[in-house]
């Protein structure tokens, strides 16, 4: 059996800040009640049942963490239909713009490397904003 690779530190911390920043955006977007609306289709869930989506699809470095391009969006959108684009691109150009459009696009063909001390205080304004929000309900 092949050993299983470990991942390295900066891999680590960014798993950490994703998944805190997930949480944070899912979390800000719940109505008093803690739910939350899908933005491509409408289905409304519990905050935790439901994902932070990418709008530019490969999750690059460049935009990994760009939340001009990431909102709620149920699982069935999010992962069986691929980002349910047609519907985010709406979506999107509403809430954003065209011009936020293109530029994210344009980033996300673009290299971009993080960097511990980066990734540690993305973890701590992630981790503050969470905060925040328990702290209101």
């Amino acid at each position: 059996m092949p050993k299983k690779r470990k991942r390295g530190p900066i891999a680590a911390l960014k798993d950490k800040a994703w998944k805190l920043l997930s949480h944070a955006i899912r979390l800000e977007a719940a109505d008093p009640n803690g739910y939350v609306s899908c933005v491509t289709c409408g289905t409304t869930k519990p905050w935790q049942e439901m994902e932070a989506g990418h709008f530019v699809p490969g999750r690059g470095n460049s935009i990994l963490f760009d939340e001009r391009g990431i909102y709620c969006q149920c699982s069935r959108c999010n992962r069986m239909e691929g980002g349910n684009l047609p519907h985010y691109f709406e979506y999107m150009r509403s809430q954003q713009g065209l011009a936020v459009i293109n530029e994210l696009m344009t980033l996300a063909r673009q290299p971009r490397r993080l960097y511990k001390p980066e990734l540690h205080a993305m973890i701590e304004q992630y981790q503050d904003r969470i905060d925040q929000c328990k702290e209101v309900q």
